[in-house]
């Protein structure tokens, strides 16, 4: 196993890291590292990668304690130990065990593997504070702490057997312990033969899960930062399915108790998403892409040949993709919250979104689009920004999804045209709607549209205005002209929100749906914007036109114009001209 993963290591790094002279790749069983300089003397603390659980862990103090105390004996053992290596298991709470396991570059002295574990442990807290597990890979030594056993038992057998005094049965008792010795020998063998050939077996069903797994947490991430500009990256044009992930879809059934729909945590767009549970204990999120949900075998490879090569703390991440017996699916990082559309909209939960936490959201979101806009090589367009699309964790960070529309702008790119308009009306610019042009300022007008639902608790697609269906955009700026903007919010946070912040939010909301593309701000001003309580903003136009449609009965409107009324006049005259 050693082998074949070192000899993977070989193959591959070359294409991950190509013309570098300085690379380190990391596996589940393996590492490999070169540089043009001699490393093996020296510790490196600066070649680090560092990778925490999305779960956490119900008594964080104790277990942090518990951690630590583990850790500093493992790190004393590794340093004293020839091999520079040492696990170790320690109860928690009596029901549960953590294991860890420590291991320093075999040719680092004694007190130099002390002090590059001793320096790990430090940031221990900063990495992973009461997440169930966590990797701190560095160029000279790495630790890892898990709650279930991922590491292989060692088996020792005793290195020397004293011989028997010669007494008088010694030739007996020499050859029972011969024979002895060799049906233990041989037993061992074939436990050994037997335990080979059932991992080997597993491998081909579970390789792409548990062999790759570490290459989500450090292959794939590692093509995904260096492909966005680091230091060891690939060409964009490298980029394929075969460096993704694969996982079989029989553990994939298996997680999902068979797609049931117990398991199931809601419809998207093009398929339902269910919850699972992978045989190593990490939960997720599986997408299932119907044969009929219109999503294509193109936009299934768009999506998730994106969102593997993206990575920030605003977007989704994946873990992995399926293709087997007709079944397209996409297992995400799990998001406890669900999505932003469940909470907002929903009168029974809404009260959760609080005002500070709607600008947190409001503010994660213009981050994550100002990463795909101008921070990543590639200007990205998502196309189809809206709340079902922006997923919540367990500290309510929200996270942009699904990337199946998105579009690629390479270069000086701004701005596209396309004859197949997709997307969810509401959410549309006007230009893309009526005419197919779209640009970074699509999603700019997209993201303002959501600002105004995250402000006022409503579905843009809700709102109606002098019997029309006229968007949320338009009732806002009939508001903001009549110095009355402050009524939008959602009566949920009216009384706790700040007025003078809930006015610049809903002025930036509508600076962004402005009619003319080229008024909007962009994703980065508009970030400054929210951050700032000084910056002038400049006074919005008219937003996008929005077609809708006649609603003859009044008592369907909802926040409708003063001067609606109703036309009684029955009778018409009819004279000729």
């Amino acid at each position: 196993m050693c082998k074949k993963c070192i000899d993977r290591c070989t193959r591959e790094i070359s294409t991950l890291c190509p013309r570098r002279r300085v690379a380190s790749a990391w596996y589940d069983k393996c590492r490999l590292r070169y540089s043009d300089h001699n490393f093996s003397s020296t510790v490196d603390y600066s070649n680090k990668y560092v990778s925490g659980s999305n779960e956490y862990i119900t008594d964080p103090d104790r277990f942090y304690m518990k951690l630590v105390q583990m850790m500093n004996e493992l790190a004393s053992a590794a340093a004293s130990d020839p091999s520079r290596f040492a696990t170790k298991a320690v109860d928690v709470n009596g029901t549960s065990k953590i294991f860890g396991l420590v291991q320093c570059t075999p040719t680092l002295s004694r007190g130099n593997c002390y002090r590059c574990l001793q320096q790990q442990i430090s940031e221990l807290r900063v990495c992973c504070d009461g997440k169930v597990g966590g990797r701190i890979l560095g160029g000279d030594c790495n630790l890892r702490h898990e709650l279930y056993q991922f590491y292989d038992s060692r088996r020792t057998l005793p290195s020397t057997i004293s011989a028997p005094s010669r007494t008088k049965g010694w030739r007996i008792k020499a050859t029972i312990l011969a024979v002895t010795i060799s049906l233990l020998t041989a037993f061992a063998i074939i436990c050994m033969l037997g335990y080979a050939l059932y991992w080997w077996k597993r491998l081909g069903k579970e390789k792409k899960l548990k062999s790759t797994l570490f290459s989500v947490d450090d292959t794939v991430s590692t093509i995904s930062r260096n492909d966005l500009g680091s230091a060891n990256g690939i060409a964009d044009n490298q980029a394929n399915s075969s460096e993704l992930p694969v996982i079989d879809l029989q553990i994939i059934q298996t997680a999902t108790n068979n797609f049931s729909d117990a398991n199931k945590l809601g419809q998207g767009g093009f398929g339902p998403v269910y919850k699972g549970t992978l045989p190593d204990g990490k939960i997720v999120a599986v997408k299932r892409l119907g044969r009929n949900s219109g999503q294509g075998m193109e936009e299934f490879k768009n999506e998730v040949k994106l969102i593997v090569k993206l990575q920030h703390r605003n977007l989704v991440r994946l873990w992995g993709c399926c293709l087997e017996k007709d079944e397209k699916l996409l297992v995400y990082e799990y998001m406890p919250n669900t999505s932003l559309d469940a909470l907002l909209f929903d009168p029974a939960k809404r009260g959760e979104l609080g005002w500070q936490r709607r600008l947190h959201i409001i503010n994660g979101i213009a981050r994550g689009l100002v990463y795909l806009h101008e921070d990543s090589r590639l200007r990205i367009i998502h196309r189809d920004l809206k709340a079902s699309n922006v997923l919540l964790d367990h500290e309510m960070n929200a996270k942009i999804s699904d990337f199946g529309l998105a579009r690629i702008f390479g270069g000086d790119e701004t701005e596209a045209n396309t004859s197949r308009v997709v997307g969810t009306y509401g959410y549309m610019a006007p230009e893309y709607a009526m005419a197919g042009l779209f640009s970074v300022k699509s999603d700019v007008y997209s993201f303002g549209v959501l600002l105004l639902e995250i402000l006022s608790g409503k579905r843009t697609s809700s709102c109606y205005f002098s019997g029309h269906l006229s968007g949320l955009h338009t009732l806002a700026w009939s508001l903001w002209s009549e110095d009355r903007g402050l009524e939008l919010l959602d009566p949920v946070i009216a009384e706790s929100c700040s007025p003078v912040e809930a006015s610049r939010c809903i002025h930036i909301g509508l600076l962004c749906v402005q009619e003319d593309p080229a008024d909007r701000p962009t994703m980065s001003t508009v970030v400054l914007m929210l951050g700032s309580e000084t910056m002038s903003l400049p006074n919005p136009r008219q937003p996008g036109f929005c077609a809708g449609k006649v609603i003859p009965e009044p008592h369907r409107l909802s926040w409708a114009s003063a001067a609606y009324s109703v036309n009684e006049v029955t009778i018409s005259d009819v004279e000729p001209r």
